[in-house]
Parts: structure tokens; C-alpha cells; sequence
């Protein structure tokens, strides 16, 4: 996120406190569809801008959300998202290498906090449950992300038992491999491993930058 982005970011926060407790819920579930679009983060923080100071003088004008972009939030977010530009390649790979040293950087965190656990401080121990844990969980995160924006404005969400059954079974899918598939497919010293998880956060840095 660079520094355009990242005062826009700061501006939106700061006009978002002038709107009511229930106007804010709906903004919240806005932003959050926005944020599940292809389109960047500066021009996901202008849409921001620009609903929010709508919902404020509505909301000047003795009138709701509802009241001033319609009942179907959904459409109306991707009626403005259609008239903005998608990402450009290079937005994407940039995108994309974020998302990868983030992922990384966190799952080898994982595995070195596993493996002192384990008992092993000098080496770090990856078996083949590790790497299936590592996977379930970074594709679960993806997908759950994925279904929050997407889903944001539906009635019909999951929830209750069903909602708990799900995470339940996401929770085991991340945890159960690792405890009982304990093959060794690499070692690592847990020095090269700590200083592979700071460059990848400072490569997340570096791009977050850009």
C-alpha cells in the first residue's frame, strides 16, 4: 500500500466517525465487498470516499442507507466497481508476491514454533504433515476470505452449529496432519529459517510499499 493509498486510508477511517452506529454497520459490509473485487487499493479507498460522503449528507438530510443508495447493496457496489479499472498486470504479480511472502512467512513461523514444541531448537524438523497442514490452511484462509466478501450481504448466511461444524472440521483439516503424518521431508537449521521469515516479511513490506 503506498503512500497515497495509505492517506486515503487514514482519511476514509477518520470520516467514517461521523456516521450513525447502524449507517456504519452498512458501510462496513460494503467495504468489505469492495475489498473482494479486482480492482486496487487505492480505488477501492476512492469508492470508500465517495460512498461514505454520500451516506453522510444523507444522513445530514434526516435520511437512512437505504434511503440513498437503494435496498440492494449488492448492486449498487458492483454498478461503481464496473466503472472502475481492474488491476494492472503489474498490480496483480505485486498483489500476488504479497499474498506469497505473507502466506510463507506465516506457515514457516508455524513450523518453527512446532518444532520447538517438539523439542528441537537448533532445527527445524518440516515433515510431510506439516506441508499438508500448511496447504489446508492456506487454501482456507483464501476460501474463507472469499466467501466473506462475497457472501457479505447475504441474508442466508451460515451460522449456529452449522457455521461451528465447518471450522471445526477447517481446524482439524490445519491440525491433524501435522500431528500424525510425522514423516521428515527436510531439516533446516532454525537460524536460516528465522532469517528466511524476516525477508519475507520484509519483502511484504518492501511491495506494500510500492
Amino acid at each position: 500500500m503506498n503512500r497515497q493509498t495509505k492517506a486515503l486510508l487514514k482519511e476514509n477511517n477518520e470520516l467514517e466517525k461521523k456516521l450513525g452506529k447502524d449507517t456504519n454497520e452498512i458501510l462496513t459490509d460494503i467495504v468489505v465487498y469492495i475489498r473482494g473485487s479486482r480492482i486496487s487499493e487505492y480505488n477501492q479507498e476512492i469508492i470508500r470516499r465517495d460512498i461514505t460522503n454520500m451516506l453522510i449528507e444523507g444522513q445530514e438530510r434526516g435520511q437512512t442507507a437505504r434511503e440513498v443508495i437503494g435496498d440492494d447493496y449488492k448492486a449498487f457496489c458492483d454498478a461503481i466497481i464496473a466503472e472502475m479499472p481492474e488491476m494492472s498486470a503489474k498490480e496483480r504479480v505485486l498483489n500476488a508476491i504479497q499474498i506469497a511472502c505473507m502466506c510463507l512467512g506465516n506457515i514457516l513461523l508455524i513450523w518453527f514454533v512446532f518444532s520447538l514444541v517438539r523439542g528441537s531448537v537448533r532445527e527445524v524438523y518440516i515433515t510431510l504433515g506439516d506441508i499438508v497442514s500448511g496447504a489446508v490452511i492456506i487454501l482456507s484462509a483464501i476460501g474463507i476470505v472469499m466467501a466473506i466478501t462475497k457472501d457479505v450481504f447475504d441474508d442466508e448466511q451460515l451460522s449456529g452449529w452449522k457455521l461451528f461444524f465447518i471450522y471445526f472440521v477447517i481446524s482439524a483439516a490445519c491440525i491433524l496432519p501435522s500431528v500424525f503424518i510425522r514423516t521428515v521431508v527436510l531439516t533446516v537449521p532454525s537460524a536460516a529459517v528465522l532469517i528466511i521469515i524476516a525477508l519475507l516479511f520484509a519483502g511484504y513490506k518492501l511491495v506494500d510499499n510500492i
